[in-house]
């Protein structure tokens, strides 16, 4: 009886397969967690970015506060002249 469970001990001591597959594991879980924070970071980023475009439409796409984008031009001033939104 002692011989078979020492047989036992050594050959789950040998069986290191199954330590490789919990590293495995670990790592899958550490790069799927990397993923998912620079996923969210991009995501973020990308609608920072969105918000300042938007934001600089509405204020006449930079025109530097002359006109008020409507495009209504003034008198014989022409196309993008007078506060016509030229964006």
């Amino acid at each position: 009886m002692v011989s078979l469970s020492r047989r036992l001990l050594k050959a789950i001591r040998a069986d290191e397969s199954a330590i490789s597959s919990v590293e495995y594991a670990m790592m899958i879980a550490l790069v799927g967690a990397g993923i998912i924070v620079a996923t969210g970071d991009l995501g973020g980023a990308v609608s920072n970015e969105m918000t300042e475009a938007v934001e600089w439409f509405d204020e006449g796409c930079g025109n530097d506060g002359h006109g008020d984008g409507t495009g209504g031009g003034t008198g014989d001033a022409g196309p993008g002249k007078g506060g016509e939104n030229t964006c």
